[in-house]
């Protein structure tokens, strides 16, 4: 299998595509594939399907148990155009609100007194409402269990100046005890001893199944930023946008907090260009089991 190389020094102008448009392009760093997808699907104004080969996807090829190889026996990953069929996307939203309906139904008592406990163990609302980037980078009013200590003033918490850092790539994450660099903190001193409980077992994403039933959000999705967070990132990052946010994700079922922020970018970006109705249900049912084995989280 034969690669066509590319690159992005001083005007960052790529190598042409290959003739072959199913033949993978080789590329290295993953700011250099981010760019490569961000022209695949922005150029011609019709996102395109492509192929990237490179050293700097071995870890996603590992986790998503990809074999595909170039004969040197580098990883190819295939990002596909994403479009998704009327029938498709049709049954996608009919599970979606049936889910969120059972979900928001079947467990009204626990959730009710889940929201009376966070009243009782420090002073605020039980949920926490804040704007968040949705489809296209457009806000919409976000709301979810509250988990962390009521704020005082806007950025006066110096673990959200830290996570701004890292999304600029001023700095390469946080180090955990076992040394693996994450996207967020491992031990926010903020959050409180319910909210970790919470966030632990994904509860505290519960009330965002209202979205799902207005369409604001889709069961399955990348995550929506905070509006901070969503200016400070960079033109390939903003991909993940293309899409409806989602309360679960490949992130979350193939890597949670043990990737750093770029590769879980990227892990948002291949579901988007993947996404069918049977990935979601599989994400769909493999979300439960990282609910109950906090498989990654903190």
């Amino acid at each position: 299998m034969s690669c066509a190389p590319t690159s992005f020094a001083g005007s960052e102008t790529a190598s042409p595509p290959p003739l072959d448009p199913s033949a993978p392009i080789a590329v290295e760093g993953l700011d250099a594939i981010g760019e490569v997808l961000r022209r695949a699907r922005r150029a011609s104004g019709q996102a395109r399907a492509v192929a990237i080969a490179s050293r700097d996807l071995e870890w996603l090829a590992v986790r998503l148990g990809l074999t595909e190889r170039t004969a040197e026996g580098i990883p190819v990953v295939r990002f596909g155009s994403g479009e998704r069929s009327g029938l498709d996307a049709t049954a996608t939203q009919a599970v979606e609100k049936l889910v969120a309906l059972a979900v928001l139904l079947g467990g009204a008592p626990l959730w009710l007194v889940i929201a009376l406990l966070i009243r009782l163990e420090s002073p605020g609302g039980a949920f926490h409402v804040a704007p968040r980037a949705g489809l296209g980078g457009k806000p919409f009013a976000f709301f979810k269990y509250r988990t962390m200590r009521a704020r005082r003033r806007d950025g006066e918490d110096g673990g959200d100046a830290a996570r701004l850092s890292v999304i600029r790539g001023d700095i390469p994450g946080f180090v955990r005890e076992d040394g693996v660099v994450i996207p967020k903190h491992p031990r926010d001193p903020r959050i409180t001893r319910l909210g970790g409980v919470l966030r632990w077992l994904c509860v505290d994403e519960v009330p965002q199944l209202f979205h799902v039933l207005t369409g604001e959000m889709a069961l399955v999705g990348p995550r929506p930023y905070p509006m901070a967070e969503f200016d400070a990132l960079k033109a390939w990052h903003r991909l993940r946008s293309d899409g409806r946010p989602g309360i679960t994700g490949l992130w979350q079922v193939a890597a949670r907090n043990q990737v750093t922020f770029d590769q879980s970018v990227l892990l948002d970006i291949y579901y988007l260009a993947n996404a069918s109705f049977r990935l979601d249900l599989k994400i769909i049912a493999l979300t439960p089991l990282r609910m109950l084995f906090g498989v990654g989280s903190y």
